[in-house]
């Protein structure tokens, strides 16, 4: 999962000062063993206990809010990444289907490919800068086609399902069953 849920995590560890500046200092300074610190310490810090039991105790609690099963980062721009998952975990939890997720995600990655285009045209990013919009190009790249083929597979699933019910007698009916029902579903 890319989405970690802590459950029973108290207002006064939530919001301790030390933690948010242990934290800081793990993202702005890069020393061995920082990923170490951060799960065996200052996660553990937040719920009491250790990091093992917090998740074992949210697996098996009923009813608890769970991150869906996503592709696992593969490259050393977790940096950006873990935003986008962490917004589509905030979306499906408040009721979005994950397709109305990923397109929410794919207008974001467009509106971010047209702020570094704007960028561009005051200053050329350096090496890093330049890999990060090679990254935005691509992620944008992938989602389109991989919602251009959900999105074609639903209008054929709804062409079929339509030639169906007109060979099965039911004429389809007058309004919003056929394919522009199922494209307008999916937005």
């Amino acid at each position: 999962r890319t989405c970690m849920v802590l459950e029973d995590v108290d207002k006064k560890s939530a919001l301790d000062d030390v933690f948010w500046l242990a934290l800081y200092n793990l993202t702005t300074h890069s020393h061995a063993g920082d990923m170490a610190r951060f799960y065996d310490i200052l996660l553990p810090f937040l719920t009491g206990k250790p990091l093992e039991q917090s998740l074992v105790e949210t697996e098996t609690k009923e009813g608890a809010c769970q991150g869906p099963w996503r592709s696992p980062q593969r490259s050393a721009t977790a940096y950006v990444r873990c935003i986008f998952e962490a917004v589509h975990f905030m979306l499906t939890e408040r009721g979005l289907s994950d397709l109305q997720a990923d397109q929410v995600q794919l207008a974001l990655q467009s509106e971010f490919v047209d702020m570094i285009s704007n960028d561009m045209q005051y200053t050329l990013p350096d090496e890093n800068g330049r890999r990060v919009c090679e990254m935005a190009l691509g992620m944008l790249s992938d989602s389109t086609v991989r919602l251009t083929d959900q999105f074609e597979a639903a209008v054929q699933s709804a062409e079929e399902a339509q030639a169906n019910a007109q060979a099965d007698g039911g004429g389809g009916g007058g309004g919003g069953g056929g394919v522009g029902g199922a494209a307008n579903g999916l937005g």
